[in-house]
């Protein structure tokens, strides 16, 4: 096996730690090249230190690339993940692209479209996909293993303080200038929670499932335009079930927890990377992975890249997350704020968290009796009405969303 050339956009933030595990892996991959539009910002004197190039923009990094980079990866916010990924397929380079896959379906289309037309392969960096016990247990679900899937039920709950909504100029932003961005817990950090779900729904091994229909109800605490609570359900076209409910405003976090109920047994994915199955018979098994999920995400992708191993999450197998997404915000409209009376807001880590009071047993009620949050009685919240699917190709469809964003 080569050792692969990969060009980053950027070496801050996110991308800092994605070359960092990168550095990890030296049978695997090297970082050859990186952008940084700040010559003194640590990342980028981290890796001149090393002798990597540091490029100032995507036009020079990719003017640098032929001959030296193999793959360029695109760690960079929401927004810039459809343009970066575009220049990069028409300079001829394969991209490993940052989960959420793009702000709106239509550039994901487009994404799509452009990766077939050149040839080239746009990977879409759900690391928790990757992992092997996410693999382990697809695969038995694919072989019918466990009988037939009926629902799949997922909770989670992230402290997120005040300091990570203003950590950058998009976060939080439905809209940021004129691009889609739709952040919050479902296209962001608990992303990863609904494309599993999706993708363990699925009946084939390399897809995830196609939702018939999307209901969710979207809410903040924070003082943000977005979403940091939110109760999603999904009826996908082979008749399963898929609820999330997720929040950034506990009191207390909730590790991500997935339940998947199907014929033979009850299985619990916890963090996303602990498998747990509870047969019908009394049976169990566990699998768990051992590795750090992007360590393993950038192992399977060097293998993939060079004909050892299947591609795992390419930019047309996550088409059915961006209808979902794109339609949860269309049935849920302008994602709703919650009344003062129902927060509180206290010092946390060097910054102010805030919480709404009672969320997380709202949240497992909701989520032990596989209802939405308004179908629970919690007392701020709304109901919604369910968006169907089929021929979704452009959003948004509510108009309230245009106007919200104005």
């Amino acid at each position: 096996m080569n050792v692969l050339k990969l060009g980053f956009i950027g070496c801050g933030g996110y991308a800092a730690h994605l070359i960092k595990r990168v550095w990890t892996l030296p049978r695997y991959a090297t970082v050859a090249a990186v952008t940084s539009r700040k010559a003194k910002h640590s990342g980028a004197m981290a890796c001149r230190e090393r002798g990597i190039p540091v490029l100032p923009n995507v036009g020079e990094l990719l003017a640098h690339a032929p001959g030296q980079c193999d793959v360029i990866v695109n760690p960079t916010p929401i927004h810039l993940h459809h343009p970066y990924t575009l220049q990069c397929l028409e300079a001829g380079f394969p991209v490993w692209m940052e989960k959420p896959p793009t702000g709106t379906i239509q550039e994901l289309d487009e994404l799509i479209a452009a990766s077939r037309e050149k040839n080239l392969p746009v990977q879409v960096c759900f690391n928790s996909i990757y992992g092997f016990a996410v693999q382990e247990l697809k695969r038995d679900l694919v072989a019918g293993r466990y009988g037939k899937i009926h629902r799949i039920r997922s909770i989670a709950a992230w402290i997120r303080t005040d300091s990570y909504f203003s950590r950058n100029s998009w976060a939080g932003k439905v809209r940021f200038g004129d691009a889609w961005v739709l952040d919050g817990t479902i296209n962001n950090p608990l992303a990863h929670v609904i494309a599993n779900s999706l993708y363990f729904a699925a009946p084939e091994h390399h897809a995830m499932a196609e939702p018939e229909s999307v209901q969710a109800e979207l809410y903040h605490g924070h003082d943000i335009e977005s979403e940091d609570t939110s109760s999603v359900r999904i009826r996908t076209v082979e008749g399963i079930e898929i609820l999330s409910q997720f929040t950034l405003c506990p009191d207390t976090p909730i590790t991500p927890t997935t339940v998947i109920e199907t014929d033979e047994a009850e299985i619990i994915v916890t963090d996303m990377s602990k498998v747990h199955v509870k047969r019908r018979d009394g049976k169990s098994d566990s699998i768990e992975s051992f590795k750090e999920n992007r360590i393993e995400m950038f192992e399977e992708l060097c293998l993939a890249h060079q004909g050892m191993a299947p591609y795992l999450c390419d930019a047309a197998m996550c088409r059915p997350f961006s209808v979902t997404i794109n339609a949860a915000f269309d049935s849920s409209g302008r994602p709703a704020a919650i009344p003062e009376k129902h927060l509180k807001r206290e010092p946390h880590d060097d910054s102010v968290k805030t919480v709404i009071e009672g969320v997380e047993d709202a949240l497992q009620k909701a989520h032990e009796e596989g209802r939405l949050l308004s179908e629970t009685g919690a007392p701020w919240a709304r109901s919604s009405s369910p968006v169907k699917t089929a021929g979704y190709n452009s959003f948004p469809v509510n108009q309230e969303l245009l106007a919200a964003s104005a």
